[in-house]
């Protein structure tokens, strides 16, 4: 479509089903994140950062063909078994199956982590190299 990709897509392109094929590095799960702390906000002042109450008003899925996993900004967590029941109202119920989709998310969490303030590279006996800087940068 010759239009620039947001920011927020870290998909890959779906062309290839489109061809009638399936690309090559294609994922086996999807993921997304909800974060609803917006809705308390109005709810009186937040003695952030000590107060850590909006920052457990998110959630992270991991969704793939035979389950999944919510995990919740407050360290709860549920698993679904979606290879029995594909409604959301089967739990996963073995331990080791939870374990599994639990590891897969903290995976892909830290492989997606917001790097935004991030980036020094030490390298050299410690000399110290900054990626490229953004365009845009000093124009805000």
């Amino acid at each position: 479509m010759d239009i620039p990709v947001p920011t927020q897509c870290d998909g890959f392109p779906l062309t290839p089903f489109l061809e009638g094929r399936t690309p090559d590095q294609w994922r086996d799960a999807a993921y997304w994140e909800f974060d609803w702390r917006s809705s308390y906000i109005a709810q009186g002042p937040h003695d952030w950062p000590w107060d850590r109450r909006l920052e457990r008003m998110n959630l992270a899925v991991r969704r793939s063909e035979k389950a999944a996993y919510v995990h919740f900004g407050d360290g709860s967590s549920i698993a679904f078994d979606l290879a029995a029941d594909p409604s959301w109202r089967t739990q996963l119920s073995d331990p080791r199956d939870i374990l599994r989709e639990a590891q897969a998310m903290l995976t892909w969490r830290a492989q997606h982590t917001d790097r935004t303030m991030t980036g020094m590279l030490v390298e050299n006996g410690g000399i110290g190299r900054w990626p490229p800087m953004p365009k845009d940068w000093g124009n805000q």
